[in-house]
């Protein structure tokens, strides 16, 4: 009876706690169910003022990035102004354009053109652009030189304005990258495109006395296409003013408002009353940089509309999500309750029922606090073998000063071994590279190897003195920490080089560069000398592979710019068009000792000098019009070629196996034009000898050179001139036609190009030495 009762009494109790933990879960579900109700109740009696913040919020965002793009536009346009106003062949046109009689003086015009015509203006906003010449009344565009008045009443026509109008209006007076509004422009095809033109007065910088304008005109299409991002989100109407208030563009087909939207702007935004769309919501913004102002106008009713709308929709949902979500509390309660008691009740006894699979997320639970212990010990016996590693990577992380030291940082410094003896430091950077022959005729093996063998070696002879550690695949770094004495710090540090430079030269034919950085006190300026170590590594590609780097004997030299003119470039570019690689190569030695011998090239300008020198080779390539492939391989780019010499001298003949190579296809190009050339003129000639009207003009005019050219270069390649080898072509002709006794020598001649039979018979005893008829006679003869 009495174990009876202590069953119930434990089954009351469980039921209980059962039920207890049963509708804390269901009103724990009910509670999230009702919490957005409550709070979307509360909410819906702000949703007015928040359609209109968020609506002022979000154009503001958008005008703000509208603004950023326009701006941004602006300075590339205002970029292009400045490459094309300091242009010196304009200079020249503005002041001496309208002395200019002499072909020479109107080859600058011509010149010029096509300068225009190569320039690529970088923004992609640009629609057009022309340059007006005050002094001749001329227009310049990339494509041609024309009168002014032609210009706009045939290739560029503005509705609505005349030619004197847009005299006065752009091409007038003294304008600095001033803008108008947006006007209508019809091309020679009739197609209409609406721009925007910003106009700079010429010379630039000159105040009154103008000689021109440059006028560069902004597809409005671009700007339409920021702004409708606006105008589609929040049925929105823009327009951008500049700081005159005048409007340079809008969204809006009637421009009627913008006089009294500009009367209400003021900061922030706020509404206004339009007598036709009742109350509007006005955002705008302007640009700190050009004084621009972009406006947002936007209908109130329309904004609300849409939250009419959703109020019914609203409560619909409401009833619904009532409805639906009791009986899923209910639901979600029974179902995540049992695992809990199961959990529960597994934790609590301590033992697991062993599964073969894993069915659902509560027998995941179950393995994996089994399995917890086991995953601890095997995490730390791989920490304890990962940590040659920790330390290694907090060396790095120390040496490269991307670690703040603190007294936090120091403990964890000292508990993976890594002790300091006084507070004078210093770095050294070891760069390797293996000639992969040992001394005896061995090889060290893997070249990954190396840097864990020059590890260890660097390890003994640094004793307690500091540490070593790979930094890359081929380069190391050594942490020094020894004595104060500043002449004791410099003993240890050059006898530690020799030793390990005299060990892994003698015993592996493995040279080193070294970089070494100044000492430095405090375990915070650690990061600092391996910066200096850096700068002086860099000057490896000038002082070369085997080298001993101080950055002591490089941080005072002058970092002079390199020396390679246009006129140099120039030089080198003719000189390999010509085929003269003798010529290159010497002009290259030249410019190789004149900026790395005789005067202090800085390892990034000598890194800029390599660059622009490359950069004359794919000049040369595309001239040729020759594939990439031809002088790289397939997949090689140029500036890891070159950068990947180790020196300067490395990188001279590289460039020298680069510029015979371009030499050599320049020549086989010449020889080639000149076969095809001379095998085009005689075909022709051979088709056509019997034509009277053939002549040198002719031949010239087919093949499209001068007929001066023509003449020199058939007597080159032929030895005799064109007349000449015609004549022959005629009279060997005719001998076949005398032959026919049907043939008058009048009617051979006419045949054969002659005016008259004269000049056949002319022309055949000159060759022949006797006349037609006495050589007919020899024929009948024979």
């Amino acid at each position: 009876m009495g174990s009876m009762r202590h069953w119930w009494h434990n089954k009351t109790a469980i039921r209980r706690w059962r039920t207890s933990i049963f509708w804390a879960l269901f009103l724990s579900f009910l509670t999230v169910l009702i919490s957005p109700v409550v709070f979307g109740s509360f909410l819906y009696t702000r949703m007015s003022s928040s359609m209109v913040e968020n609506v002022n919020r979000s154009n503001t965002a958008m005008l703000e990035q509208v603004k950023q793009v326009v701006d941004l536009k602006i300075r590339e346009l205002n970029q292009d102004i400045v490459q094309l106003s300091y242009n010196p062949k304009l200079d020249w046109l503005l002041r001496n354009g309208d002395n200019a009689k002499s072909a020479k003086d109107l080859y600058k015009f011509i010149e010029y053109i096509n300068e225009l015509n190569h320039y690529r203006l970088v923004n992609g906003t640009l629609g057009n652009f022309f340059i007006y010449l005050a002094n001749t009344n001329m227009v310049l565009t990339p494509k041609v030189k024309t009168v002014a008045e032609d210009y706009f009443k045939l290739s560029q026509v503005y509705q609505g304005m005349e030619f004197a109008e847009i005299k006065e209006t752009m091409l007038t007076g003294y304008h600095n990258r001033t803008f108008l509004p947006s006007v209508t422009i019809s091309n020679q095809t009739g197609a209409e495109n609406r721009y925007i033109p910003l106009i700079q007065s010429l010379p630039m910088g000159e105040v009154e006395d103008i000689k021109g304008s440059l006028v560069l005109l902004i597809d409005e299409q671009h700007f339409n296409d920021l702004m409708k991002q606006i105008e589609s989100a929040s049925d929105s109407i823009i327009y951008i003013v500049d700081d005159n208030n005048q409007l340079i563009m809008t969204t809006n087909e009637s421009t009627k408002p913008i006089d009294q939207v500009l009367s209400r702007i003021s900061s922030g935004f706020q509404t206004f009353e339009d007598e036709n769309d009742g109350v509007m919501l006005l955002t705008y913004t302007s640009s700190s940089e050009n004084g621009w102002k972009y406006i947002a106008v936007t209908p109130k009713d329309k904004l609300m509309s849409k939250v009419n709308e959703m109020k019914v929709i609203a409560f619909a949902i409401l009833l619904v999500y009532l409805v639906v979500g009791v009986a899923a509390c209910f639901s979600l309660t029974q179902r995540y309750y049992r695992p809990l008691r199961e959990v529960v009740a597994s934790i609590t006894s301590g033992k697991h029922k062993e599964q073969n699979t894993i069915v659902n997320e509560l027998d995941f639970i179950k393995n994996t606090i089994k399995n917890s212990f086991e995953e601890e010990k095997k995490m730390r016996t791989a920490l304890h073998l990962q940590a040659p590693v920790i330390k290694a990577n907090y060396l790095i992380r120390l040496i490269k000063g991307q670690m703040d030291i603190e007294e936090e940082a120091r403990r964890k410094l000292e508990s993976l071994g890594i002790c300091f003896t006084s507070e004078a430091f210093r770095i050294i950077l070891i760069d390797i590279w293996d000639s992969n022959d040992h001394l005896d005729g061995s090889r060290v093996g893997d070249s990954t190897l190396i840097p864990f063998i020059i590890t260890n070696i660097g390890s003994e002879i640094l004793g307690d003195r500091g540490y070593i550690v790979e930094l890359d695949s081929n380069q190391l770094a050594v942490l020094i920490n020894s004595d104060t004495h500043q002449e004791r710090q410099s003993s240890d540090t050059e006898t530690f080089i020799a030793e390990l430079r005299g060990i892994v030269e003698r015993r592996y034919n493995i040279k080193i560069t070294t970089a070494i950085s100044n000492f430095h006190l405090g375990m915070d300026m650690i990061g600092h000398c391996y910066r200096e170590a850096r700068i002086a590594m860099d000057y490896k590609m000038i002082r070369g592979e085997g080298t001993n780097i101080a950055f002591e004997e490089i941080k005072d030299l002058e970092r002079g710019h390199y020396h390679y003119p246009h006129e140099l470039e120039t030089q080198l570019l003719n000189l390999a068009k010509s085929g003269d690689f003798n010529a290159v190569k010497k002009l290259l030695e030249d410019l190789f000792v004149l900026n790395f011998l005789t005067r202090s090239v800085s390892p990034e300008m000598g890194k800029c000098f390599i660059f622009d020198l490359l950069g004359t080779i794919l000049k040369l390539q595309n001239t040729l019009n020759l594939s990439g492939k031809v002088l790289f391989t397939e997949g090689e780019a140029p500036i890891k070629l070159i950068m990947s010499c180790n020196s300067t001298t490395e990188m001279l003949e590289r460039m020298k196996e680069l510029f015979h190579l371009v030499c050599s296809y320049f020549n086989e190009e010449k020889v080639d034009h000149s076969d095809r050339l001379y095998n085009r003129i005689k075909q022709f000639i051979d088709a056509n000898y019997e034509e009277s009207s053939l002549s040198v003009i002719v031949i010239a005019d087919h093949v499209r050179i001068t007929p001066q050219y023509l003449s020199n270069f058939f007597r080159k390649h032929s030895g005799q001139t064109i007349s000449d080898y015609i004549s022959r072509l005629r009279i060997e002709r005719s001998k076949e036609m005398l032959a026919d006794r049907s043939l008058t020598i009048s009617m051979i001649a006419q045949k054969l190009g002659f005016s008259y039979d004269i000049g056949l018979i002319r022309t055949f005893k000159k060759i022949e030495g006797i006349t037609p008829g006495k050589y007919r006679e020899l024929i009948d003869g024979n």
